[in-house]
């Protein structure tokens, strides 16, 4: 999880990366004048033009290696918080079969939303230091000698990881020595499994399970990449809006109509996405009319320009802002619908309670 103290260092290693690339680059450039103490000790003033112009590459090297690191935390981050909504889904109907008791549905679920909560918190702050582009940004030009930055920029070192056990880390080590500790963790936990010893019946069973994997794996292979499919995503983006994506697999165009009664009156979409909500006290879903204003695609809000196509291999995305939404109750639950024809293709409930005047709370506990 990302930690006060994680934050900080992640910001103030930005912050001096930044300082580090403008001064390097105004030095080189002569549109500074340098002082003594920007130079290594005993360097011939000669070579100087030399040492700024390697220090502005160098020091634009590591800023590229950063914002790669912190695009791929993100991105991990994103991951988490969809594998975290996936679970609360079907917790949801693990309840409702009641395969498990409404205490440990709401233990964890709350722990699913604390998850949800880390995880988001973690990919926006990722995301608004990747959209940042000076020191200035970040609180302001930090001037040191300029060979103190690479030295400094050691004090504040923060692993690229996701991971709970090693987000926190001051100091980070080689990836051999990070994935030791979680990798012997794990072969320990596989060991204390597995029984002392194996029989013939039990590595038949093995072999089964295994070839039962094979064939899922195939089977998933074949109707995604090879027979194609168009794969819809929901994840939560800042100040409280969505992100809906349309990955089309397929060898051909197809057309999404978001929200599904886009471009009515012409040729019916392939797909279309629908807002439904449900309000306290009921059990059915209902779907919300006027939800075109919540919606954007390529900077324009609303239904006016139709379905839109989305080429083969290709990904289109459309931004939701619940709090446009009309939504009579102050307790109604949020999803969203992907229907392709009158058939159901895709469904996923908000994380968030919509509230009357547009705040958003967390999510109801399974009872």
């Amino acid at each position: 999880m990302l930690s006060g103290i994680t934050r900080d260092r992640l910001e103030r290693r930005a912050r001096l990366l930044f300082s580090w690339r403008e001064k390097a680059q105004t030095l080189a450039d002569g549109r500074r004048l340098p002082r003594e103490q920007d130079l290594p000790q005993a360097m011939d003033a000669r070579k100087a033009a030399a040492y700024f112009t390697e220090q502005s590459r160098k020091a634009r090297r590591e800023t590229d290696v950063f914002r790669k690191k912190l695009r791929e935390r993100m991105e991990s981050a994103q991951d988490l918080v969809r594998v975290a909504l996936h679970q609360q889904r079907q917790l949801a109907v693990r309840a409702g079969e009641r395969r498990i008791s409404a205490k440990t549905a709401n233990d964890e679920n709350r722990r699913l939303q604390e998850e949800i909560r880390k995880r988001g918190e973690e990919a926006n702050l990722c995301h608004r230091v990747l959209a940042l582009e000076s020191a200035e940004d970040l609180g302001g030009f930090i001037d040191l000698p300029l060979p103190r930055y690479a030295r400094e920029l050691e004090r504040f070192l923060v692993s690229d990881s996701s991971d709970s056990n090693t987000g926190d880390r001051d100091h980070a080590g080689t990836g051999k020595e990070a994935a030791s500790p979680n990798t012997s963790y794990w072969l320990e936990r596989l060991r204390s499994l597995a029984p002392k010893r194996l029989g013939r019946w039990d590595f038949i069973a093995i072999g089964a399970a295994g070839i039962a994997v094979l064939l899922a794996l195939l089977y998933f292979l074949y109707s995604t990449q090879f027979a194609g499919a168009v794969a819809f995503d929901l994840l939560p983006a800042p100040q409280g809006a969505w992100v809906l994506s349309a990955e089309n697999r397929t060898a051909h165009t197809v057309t999404v109509a978001v929200p599904g009664n886009a471009g009515q009156g012409t040729a019916r979409a392939d797909y279309a996405v629908f807002v439904e909500m449900r309000e306290s006290g009921q059990t059915e879903f209902r779907r919300l009319p006027d939800a075109d204003r919540a919606w954007v695609y390529g900077g324009t809000a609303g239904s006016d320009n139709g379905p839109v196509g989305v080429a083969s291999r290709m990904t289109a995305k459309w931004t939701l802002s619940p709090g446009l939404l009309s939504v009579p109750g102050p307790d109604a639950l949020l999803r969203i619908v992907v229907t392709s024809g009158h058939k159901p293709v895709f469904a996923q409930e908000l994380a968030f309670e919509t509230k009357s005047g547009g705040g958003a709370t967390a999510p109801k506990q399974p009872s």
